[in-house]
């Protein structure tokens, strides 16, 4: 037999030492834009594409492809989608 517990036997104690669910709902975004990012920085580089090239498509800056590159910012409001 294996030692491992079900999520839902954890999950209470895991959202106290969490902070609580508003904490554990932050840390999801973050570690999903930080996700989203490495994403966005493997298509950009497997396509060829320089850091100008996706700004361009997306309608933003290169410094904001930067920052979403690095994980610095969590959404692409007003971004156009990248084909």
């Amino acid at each position: 037999m294996t030692s491992f517990k079900k999520w839902i036997d954890v999950r209470e104690e895991h959202v106290v030492r969490a902070g609580g669910e508003e904490e554990l709902a932050k840390t999801r975004r973050m570690i999903e834009a930080y996700v989203h990012a490495w994403h966005l920085a493997e298509r950009r580089r497997n396509g060829g594409l320089t850091q100008s090239d996706v700004a361009e498509k997306m309608g933003v800056t290169k410094m904001r492809v930067s920052q979403i590159e690095n994980g610095d910012v969590t959404s692409v409001e007003g971004a156009g989608p990248l084909h």
